[in-house]
């Protein structure tokens, strides 16, 4: 009987190399949808749903443990689908990235009867919508905890993605100061009240979807 898997909601947080709308192929010939998503671990929101992953985390070992029949403990998976996030130079921001994917083309293994799948997509209100998702945009992903256990890796859990809502959209190649990287200056020029648009291309992909760091196994 297939293994009903637990639903979490995760916090608004800002999409850092997302791969929503096309599967990456780099690594995975069957494609992968992904994106990591930035959250403050220092809001109760965030705190909370870091607690909820720990708590799936030690029940999917446990769950894991009884289904492989070992006496002994089984070996813990070091990739969480949560982490510290590190800058280029690999200094901690203080933020938190969690990491969640789809398999883009899957296989039955009795059947090999294959099929596709792709994250649905949502506006603010909960419409179905067809956005360019790009770097900066502020998301949260419906997820399902899938505990898994394999010799080489250990046990642990993954993320696997069912959804994205768009809570504030960049989209994909735009051009903003936060893609960027540009912050507030104390007392720089201001424009006037409602701006301008850059009028800049982005044909190296600045909001692009990156290649990323693959964890799955």
């Amino acid at each position: 009987m297939r293994r009903k898997l637990a639903k979490l909601l995760t916090p608004p947080g800002v999409a850092v190399y997302p791969y929503l709308n096309n599967p990456d192929r780099k690594y995975k010939a069957e494609g992968e949808f992904k994106v990591d998503l930035r959250l403050d671990p220092k809001d109760p929101a965030v705190k909370e749903f870091i607690t909820s992953l720990e708590e799936h985390t030690a029940a999917g070992y446990q769950l894991m443990t009884e289904q492989e029949g070992k006496k002994k403990a089984l070996k813990v998976c070091e990739d969480r689908p949560w982490f510290p996030e590190e800058d280029k130079e690999e200094e901690l921001t203080g933020m938190v990235l969690v990491r969640c994917k789809m398999r883009h083309e899957n296989t039955n293994q009795k059947t090999q009867e294959t099929w596709t799948q792709r994250p649905a997509l949502f506006d603010a209100s909960g419409v179905p919508v067809e956005a360019k998702i790009g770097n900066g945009s502020t998301i949260r992903c419906s997820v399902e905890v899938n505990p898994f256990y394999t010799k080489k890796l250990g046990a642990g859990i993954q993320l696997r993605l069912k959804g994205v809502q768009i809570i504030k959209l960049v989209e994909f190649g735009q051009v903003t100061a936060e893609t960027c990287g540009f912050g507030a200056v104390e007392g720089g020029f201001v424009a006037p009240e409602g701006g301008a648009e850059s009028g800049v291309e982005d044909p190296a992909g600045v909001g692009a979807e990156d290649d990323g760091e693959d964890g799955d196994y």
